[in-house]
Formats: C-alpha cells, structure tokens, sequence
C-alpha cells in the first residue's frame, strides 16, 4: 500500500506477459526527454551452436534466403574484415533504405540502425545465446514500418530454416 498525499493506492503485482524490450528515455534535440517503446522480442532455438548462428548471421548478402519479402542486398561500405557496415535493401513493393551495422564479436551481438536521411528502414539487433542443445536467438525490430505484423517471426523462422538446409 503506498501513501500519496491523502490518497492511498493499493499495488498489486501485474500478470506475467511476454517478455518485452523495455521502455528507453532519449533526449531530443530540444533537449526534452522522450520515451521511445521498443518493439517485442523473437526468440527461437537453434541447433548449431552461438558462434556459428553468428557467423551465417554476418553473411549479409546472403539475407535474401531467409528474410521473407526481401528483394534487394547490397553492401555499401564493409570494414577490414569484409564484414558490412552500411547495406541498402528493397523490401516489399515499396520500401527502399539503408542500415548501419554494428557488430560486437565477443559478444555475438548485431545492432542496426537507418542511415542518416532514411524513412523507411528500422533499427533493431540480434544476439545469440548458448544453450545445450545449441543456441537460443534473439531478435527484435524497434518498429515495422511498413512490414507485415509477424515479421519478426517469419525473419527468426526464416533464418532457422535457412541453417538447417545450408
């Protein structure tokens, strides 16, 4: 029970949900706090293990096997490592974008985020954990922008199924 000026408010804990991405305060340029909700998270098993899933992961130009509705990779700007850094897509009939990467190998973690200018393109980011049979991974988009509602599901089945016949 919590005491709030003369009222008094009784808290009950809340119903177990799907496990969400949480809530991230931002400063805009006018120096206001904003709050930015971050979309839902995907998981899937894997049975190959972190490094491995990780390592398909990275191969960029080969996303247009698994991501459904992708139509168009191209690497723009890679690192020493051949690795992307800036990719530009055609998704759908209509989405064209570019995204930044960021690629954390000690911790097997991806981030990506449009490049300056674009509308159409989302941030989001994947990681990949080590579980005993394999690998759990998990996968998120801060938005769809235009995508289908199960994209997040269709892009971590498409993958898995990608790993299993490569």
């Amino acid at each position: 029970m919590w005491i709030l000026g003369f009222r008094r408010f009784e808290t009950t804990p809340p119903a177990p949900a799907r496990p969400r991405i949480p809530v991230v305060t931002t400063t805009s340029q006018t120096g206001r706090a904003r709050v930015v909700r971050l979309g839902e998270m995907e998981a899937a098993s894997l049975s190959v293990t972190p490094e491995v899933a990780y390592r398909a992961f990275c191969e960029i130009d080969r996303q247009r096997l698994w991501v459904p509705g992708l139509k168009k990779v191209k690497v723009v700007r890679a690192d020493a490592n051949g690795r992307p850094l800036e990719v530009f897509y055609e998704f759908g009939e209509s989405l064209a974008y570019a995204l930044v990467y960021a690629w954390d190998d000690a911790q097997l973690k991806a981030r990506w985020v449009p490049s300056s200018g674009v509308r159409d393109g989302v941030s989001g980011s994947v990681w990949f954990e080590a579980t005993p049979a394999g690998c759990l991974m998990h996968y998120h988009l801060e938005a769809l922008k235009g995508r289908p509602g199960d994209h997040e599901k269709d892009v971590v089945r498409g993958f898995r199924e990608w790993l299993n016949v490569r």
